[in-house]
């Protein structure tokens, strides 16, 4: 709730100097840059922004959809930095990991995200570990000493990396199976018993398992990653007061900046600063909207949601990060 308090005061300190400009940025059509395929979390929370923001917006233009999926959302936040247009007519619910990634392999992407103006902040999406309630172990403790045999996606994936950072760090006996197609894969192979948990998004939970995530069903949760406690799952620990070192921690608190930016909202680099004020104004307005906020309940999208400010101030402690914290992550962030 207080998020959602930040954003109502930063839309009425925005709405004065955003209004003088209005007349001057109307648009017919402005194209959202979705760093993914059609369907999935992201074109949900898509398909719900645009039809709030066209409202918000001068001139009321038309949000045209641009599925750009590739490379972990790399395609996407290059084509923004190098290609897109900087007069407002583009903006991009950026790839949670654009930040992280930059600095885990710098030679393999051709944006800054630093250069990348801040909007708003729709949601960050807390993740979470899952076991079944017949799993070998079903808490830290048990974990260190029997064996839980863990779905993933890829090695890269931080459902692969998180468990195997808690195998060096704390000496847990998780065992990895890579090469899942995706989420709900690895949930079918958790209810046959082919694996006996997973990380996720609490999102992907909540819409594809809600008795999971309500504490009932086959699985339970055992902690959450992400900057705080998500309000649906209040008593559950953060990855991140689990850990048993400083740099344990630190690692964690990294890998988890990108549950924190979550679906945040960005325009390109250069874009007038007239511009991005309305733009700004826009988006605080609609996540100040109570038809919004219904209609994110009714999709069963959190609304932890932060202004402009708040979402600069997670790419700039993400750059401030420790070179010895990220060659640790990046050791195990290894897709080879």
């Amino acid at each position: 709730m207080k998020s959602i308090c930040r954003v109502i005061i930063a839309a009425t300190c925005l709405v004065g100097a955003a209004a003088a400009q209005a007349n001057e940025f109307e648009l017919r059509s402005v194209h959202l840059v979705i760093p993914a395929g059609p369907g999935g979390a992201f074109g949900t929370f898509a398909q719900v922004l645009s039809k709030f923001l066209t409202k918000q917006l001068p001139g009321n233009p038309t949000i045209i959809p641009q599925y750009m999926s590739g490379a972990g959302g790399i395609r996407a936040s290059n084509y923004m930095a190098n290609t897109a247009p900087s007069d407002g007519s583009v903006l991009y619910l950026m790839h949670e990991s654009a930040v992280t990634y930059q600095l885990l392999y710098p030679d393999r992407v051709a944006y800054d995200a630093r250069k990348f103006i801040p909007l708003g902040t729709v949601s960050s999406l807390n993740s979470v570990l899952l076991v079944r309630h017949d799993a070998p172990a079903t808490e830290l403790a048990g974990f260190k000493l029997k064996q839980d045999i863990l779905g993933s996606t890829g090695r890269g994936s931080y459902q692969f990396v998180v468990p195997t950072l808690m195998n060096k760090f704390q000496g847990t006996k998780f065992t990895l199976i890579p090469g899942f197609a995706g989420t709900n894969d690895i949930i079918l192979a958790l209810e046959r018993g082919e694996v006996h948990g997973m990380l996720a998004s609490l999102l992907a939970i909540q819409t594809l398992r809600p008795d999971w995530a309500g504490g009932e069903g086959i699985a339970k949760i055992v902690f959450q990653m992400g900057d705080r406690a998500d309000p649906a799952i209040p008593s559950i620990p953060l990855l991140t007061t689990l850990a048993t070192s400083e740099k344990e921690r630190a690692v964690y608190a990294f890998l988890s900046l990108e549950r924190t930016l979550g679906r945040s909202l960005v325009a390109p680099p250069g874009t007038p600063e007239d511009r991005v004020k309305v733009l700004q104004s826009a988006v605080a307005a609609v996540l100040s909207d109570p038809e919004f906020q219904a209609s994110c309940i009714e999709q069963k999208i959190p609304l932890i949601s932060g202004t402009p400010s708040d979402l600069q101030a997670t790419i700039d402690r993400a750059f401030a990060t420790s070179q010895d914290v990220i060659a640790t992550a990046r050791q195990y962030m290894s897709d080879k």
